[in-house]
């Protein structure tokens, strides 16, 4: 398209200061993120500098942070590896954790979605002008799904997210390839298999994405066969860099989905969660914005409006389809992404809950707006195209005022995120320090010795100090405290007391509350609240109060250690990882071996060469019975670990091979460029 280029030629310099101005606003969005002080807010935890070095030591297979605090398989273990490269580097460089987490995990997305939405739109049209271009970048940037993601603290599906324009552009390159059909394969399968590393969910739908695309990039049915060969060895690639977590899951055949419980997985939670409607979806606007509060949806905002208008009105000033049937691919994708991301709403519902109840993985679309990643994609193409037709029509009226359009367009997007603009956004967008209270209570905790847990009432807060021998839970989910009404009834069942030994909880906590996160009414913060649990507590009369500032601790009369013999002898153990222990006996009768971890029937005793099986306790934890009295050492140990270790050695492996491939590639390549330099 000769017309791009003449377009690009009478452009002046203030439209190359329009693209510029673009980039900018993508920075001044996310300027938060860019000064001296903790990102505090949504999902994104606050860590302390000994939590951080916890996180640098390689994952093991039983986390014992998870399982509500007794330990469990991780449902999120693909980001282990990820977590555990950011942390070792602050702690193997000594950078401040604070510098590293923001450039491995927040600014780093926001290079790539930018860079990433550049770059596509420019393989889409490869004539399309710089201008064009950085309108594409605001769009995928700045959108407000991708801005409500953030200011929640999705860094994980906003990494993935990042990553998905650079999954098309490896798809295109593997399309496109008339040679070197290994070297595109494997980027194609790098790419794509980093991106479900990061968040399979966002993975599953680039491989929707470029099914969809697949046809309108010339492929064809004739195609088809040779594609799917090398699709497949890219496919096997992205599964054998995320073996480390894949084999682990297929081994124990355990589903992690099915794990998180009916709030997740049933077709009642899809109803609840399927907030955005078709107009929504549509508009791109996220049915949260701007407050992005949970369950919180707001009615269309009118002004969103003229977005689909512009984008599918690209589809008018196509004159030549077969030359540009990759623009009718993206409003296709546009069309998808609208359709199921408002989920089980009308119009037709039936079909999302069809495909959420029959459709392998598909389970993990509880929330329907992930399926906002396509239509941010298609807006981003479609949208600076309609821009520039809007150009071809005035420019035989106004051609001196062209640059006009594209400033127009910014003012106009800076309305529609004008929360995000003017700095009234929450979450990670809003400056918060880290109470002093939480750093005194740190120095308390660190202070006590052995393995203990700490009982938050009524759930933890997200400054809880924890380390892998102080281990935090929450009452709402071990007592079913959610109020000072339902911890009442708790603390009264017969049973508690001992419940709270075995588990050795040694602390139970009301934590401090300053962001109004915790004790709410009406979505607003309650002292009331607060203070009614803490009388409930008050009143036990078991209990030994702390008060440390604003932090109320009580103290429990006693709580087991890690590991102890049911007739009451006291050991000594050694932990070895979070998989592995050493136990040393001493006993003059048969007896069991307590273990106050969650149970799974993973785990067992090896005592003399002889395999003990788990037993499930009261409580949820766990016992090997001993067959022998005397003394003697126990190894308790995590079997399935050993399928995380060949797993992780196979990902590791393909990763370094990939990689050697691409070095010895670019060593090849410097030195042709090289030689024909000196030619």
């Amino acid at each position: 398209m000769e017309i791009y280029k003449k377009m690009g030629s009478r452009m002046n310099r203030k439209v190359v200061l329009v693209g510029f101005a673009a980039f900018m606003i993508v920075i001044f969005i996310y300027r938060p993120w860019f000064t001296g002080s903790e990102i505090i807010g949504g999902d994104w935890p606050y860590l302390f500098p000994e939590m951080v070095n916890t996180m640098s030591r390689v994952p093991s297979s039983w986390q014992a942070g998870y399982g509500g605090g007794l330990g469990g398989l991780s449902p999120a273990y693909f980001l282990s590896i990820y977590n555990f490269f950011s942390a070792w580097v602050s702690v193997a460089t000594d950078v401040s954790w604070l510098v590293v987490y923001k450039l491995f995990w927040f600014i780093a997305p926001v290079v790539l979605l930018a860079t990433g939405g550049s770059i596509l739109l420019s393989v889409v049209l490869p004539s399309s002008v710089f201008w064009m271009r950085a309108m594409a970048s605001l769009i995928l940037a700045t959108n407000t799904y991708v801005i409500m993601v953030t200011g929640g603290g999705q860094i994980g599906v906003f990494y993935a997210v990042s990553v998905f324009p650079w999954v098309l552009l490896s798809f295109f390159r593997f399309m496109r390839a008339t040679k070197d059909y290994l070297r595109s394969t494997l980027v194609l399968g790098t790419v794509f298999g980093i991106q479900v590393s990061l968040d399979p969910r966002i993975a599953y739908l680039s491989a929707i994405s470029m099914v969809v695309l697949y046809f309108f990039e010339g492929g064809g049915w004739i195609k088809l066969w040779k594609r799917l060969r090398f699709g497949a060895v890219a496919g096997t690639i992205a599964v054998l860099l995320n073996l480390y977590w894949v084999l682990p899951l297929l081994m124990l055949k355990e589903n992690t989905l099915d794990a998180l419980g009916s709030a997740y997985t049933t077709v009642g939670a899809l109803r609840f969660f399927s907030f955005a409607d078709f107009s929504h979806s549509l508009s791109l606007l996220h049915p949260n914005w701007p407050e992005n509060l949970f369950g919180k949806t707001y009615f269309l905002q009118p002004e969103f409006l003229l977005l689909p208008m512009l984008a599918f009105s690209s589809l008018l000033f196509v004159k030549k389809f077969k030359e540009n049937t990759l623009i009718v691919g993206f409003a296709v994708l546009g069309l998808v992404g609208a359709f199921f991301s408002k989920g089980a709403n009308e119009p037709f519902g039936f079909l999302y809950v069809w495909l959420f109840e029959h459709v392998p993985l598909f389970v993990m679309f509880r929330d329907p707006t992930k399926f906002y990643v396509l239509i941010m994609t298609s807006y981003a193409v479609l949208i600076p195209i309609a821009l520039f037709s809007i150009t071809q029509v005035m420019k035989k009226y106004l051609i001196k005022f062209l640059w006009i359009v594209p400033i127009v367009f910014i003012c106009y997007w800076i309305v529609l995120i004008r929360p995000a603009v003017n700095g009234s956004l929450g979450g990670t967008f809003t400056k918060r320090e880290v109470p002093t209270q939480y750093i005194a209570l740190k120095k308390v905790l660190q202070n006590e010795q052995g393995f203990f847990r700490t009982l938050w009432v009524p759930r933890q807060s997200r400054f809880a100090y924890s380390s892998s021998n102080q281990l935090p839970i929450e009452a709402e989910s071990l007592l079913g405290a959610t109020d000072s009404a339902s911890l009442e009834r708790a603390l009264q069942a017969p049973t508690v007391g001992g419940q709270l030994d075995i588990l050795s909880i040694r602390y139970i906590i009301v934590p401090f509350d300053p962001y109004g996160e915790i004790f709410t009414d009406d979505r607003k913060y309650s002292q009331i609240k607060r203070e009614d649990v803490e009388k409930v507590l008050d009143t036990v009369p078991w209990l030994s109060k702390i008060q440390l500032n604003d932090i109320a601790m009580y103290k429990t009369p006693q709580s087991k250690d890690h590991f102890w013999l049911e007739n009451g002898t006291i050991i000594d153990w050694r932990k070895i990882s979070d998989d592995s222990y050493e136990v040393d006996v001493s006993t003059t009768e048969t007896t069991a071996l307590m273990f106050s971890e969650s149970y799974h029937r993973g785990w067992q005793a090896r005592i003399k060469s002889e395999i003990v099986e788990a037993t499930k306790e009261p409580f949820g934890i766990m016992s090997f019975a001993l067959p022998y009295d005397g003394s003697y050492t126990v190894a308790v140990e995590f079997a399935p670990r050993k399928w995380f270790i060949i797993g992780r050695a196979i990902s590791v492996g393909v990763f370094s091979i990939v990689a050697l491939y691409f070095l010895r590639y670019l060593l090849v390549y410097r030195k042709k460029l090289t030689y024909n330099n000196k030619s």
